[in-house]
């Protein structure tokens, strides 16, 4: 007859060996679940921020358009640098060129239409330390009538 005692001792080295790699997978999957986790995390700040970004721009550009004779749009010719605090939000606003409108705008024989043309780059921060960025730009296309010309 023969001994089950070494039988005892290779089914006890499989079971652990088994164990031993089943930990590993495990421990490897835990690991590749937390840096998903962390893209996804990292994903929604960055939508947030660009949303952010999108309606300070929207709100700026509104705020001018209700200014009337007071806009920034009419009124200056000068780089600008415009912080939103309630969205954290830095605008820069650039003065590109004044010269003939893309759209056609009617006027008399006498008067006619220039257009001052702008850039307006909305920035917002997210992340670790504010390591991320997310920027929006829009072109803003102001008439301005040319009386007389």
């Amino acid at each position: 007859m023969t001994s089950r005692l070494p039988q005892c001792g290779m089914v006890l080295i499989s079971v652990l060996a088994l164990l031993l790699i089943i930990s590993v997978v495990a421990l490897v999957s835990a690991g590749g679940g937390q840096i998903m986790a962390q893209a996804g995390i990292g994903e929604v700040l960055q939508h947030g921020a660009t949303q952010r970004a999108l309606g300070a721009s929207n709100r700026y550009i509104e705020t001018q358009r209700l200014a009337r004779g007071d806009s920034t749009f009419l009124n200056s010719e000068n780089a600008l640098g415009i912080e939103d605090a309630l969205l954290d939000v830095e605008l820069d606003l650039t003065h590109l060129y004044q010269g003939t409108c893309r759209r056609t705008i009617d006027a008399d024989s006498v008067n006619s239409f220039d257009c001052h043309q702008y850039q307006l780059d909305a920035q917002a921060r997210f992340g670790k330390q504010n390591q991320g960025r997310a920027k929006i730009a829009s072109g803003v296309e102001q008439p301005m009538l040319v009386i007389g010309q």
